[in-house]
C-alpha cells in the first residue's frame, strides 16, 4: 500500500486532479503558499481519516468526550510543502512527475509525530542543496509518515470491507483485517501494507462467509 501511495503521489493525472502538479514553495512563481489539496486528501481519504481510532476503527475521545483529530491545519501545510516541485515529465502524461528544484520547498517539514513515527519525530530536515533524488526520497518519507500512522491499518481495512463485502462491518471484523494489513494474524504475511493479505482477510473472514 505504501508503494501504491508513492506511485499515486508522483502520478501526473493525480497531480492535475488534486492540483498539486507544479505546486511551488511560498514566494516562488507568485505562490502565496503551496497547494494543499493533495496533502489534505492523502491524509483524510487515503490513509488516516479525520479522527484518531483504536485498532478496530472505533473513534477515540478525550477526557471531555470530544473526538481527537488526527491532524490540523499546520500539518496539512507541512505536507503541502513536501509535495512541492513536481511537474509533468515531457509530453507523456503516463510518466511519473519529475522534481523541479527551482519550485521545490527546500526547508524542513514537520509532519505527524506519533509513537514510532517515520521519519523519526515526523521531521524532515531542511536540505538547501537537495538533488532530484533527495526530492523523491522526501516525498517517499511524507507518504511513509502517513502509512506508518496507527490509524492507517483500521482506516484502510474498513474501506476495503465496505467496497468488497458490507457497508457496516463490526469493529471486530475491521480489527481482523487491520491485523492482516499490519502483517499479523492468520492471513498476515509479515509485511505491513500487503494488500493481498488484507483482501484475503476481507473475503475469508467469518462475517463475510456467513453473514
Amino acid at each position: 500500500y505504501c508503494d501504491l501511495l508513492e506511485f499515486v503521489s508522483f502520478s501526473y493525472q493525480m497531480g492535475v486532479y488534486l492540483t498539486f502538479s507544479e505546486s511551488s514553495a511560498a514566494g516562488m512563481d507568485g505562490a502565496a503558499a503551496p497547494d494543499e489539496n493533495y496533502a489534505r486528501e492523502m491524509l483524510q481519504l487515503f490513509t488516516i481519516g479525520l479522527h484518531q481510532t483504536d485498532g478496530q476503527g472505533r473513534e477515540l475521545r478525550d477526557v471531555y468526550g470530544e473526538l481527537i483529530p488526527t491532524y490540523a491545519t499546520p500539518e496539512i501545510e507541512q505536507f503541502a510543502r513536501a509535495f512541492t516541485g513536481l511537474r509533468r515529465t515531457g509530453q507523456d502524461q503516463r510518466l511519473p512527475m519529475t522534481p523541479d528544484l527551482e519550485a521545490r520547498e527546500l526547508g524542513d517539514k514537520a509532519l505527524l509525530d506519533y509513537e514510532g513515527s517515520v521519519p523519526e519525530g515526523g521531521y524532515i530536515p531542511a536540505n538547501p542543496t537537495a538533488t532530484e533524488q533527495d526530492v523523491i526520497d522526501e516525498v517517499g518519507l511524507a507518504v511513509a509518515n502517513a502509512f506508518w500512522h496507527p490509524n492507517c491499518p483500521p482506516f484502510v481495512a474498513e474501506r476495503l470491507i465496505q467496497r468488497f463485502v458490507t457497508s457496516n462491518p463490526t469493529p471486530a471484523y475491521i480489527g481482523r483485517v487491520a491485523d492482516a494489513f499490519r502483517g499479523e494474524g492468520p492471513y498476515g504475511s509479515g509485511e505491513r501494507g500487503d494488500l493481498g493479505a488484507a483482501i484475503k482477510a476481507v473475503l475469508l473472514d467469518a462475517e463475510a462467509r456467513d453473514p
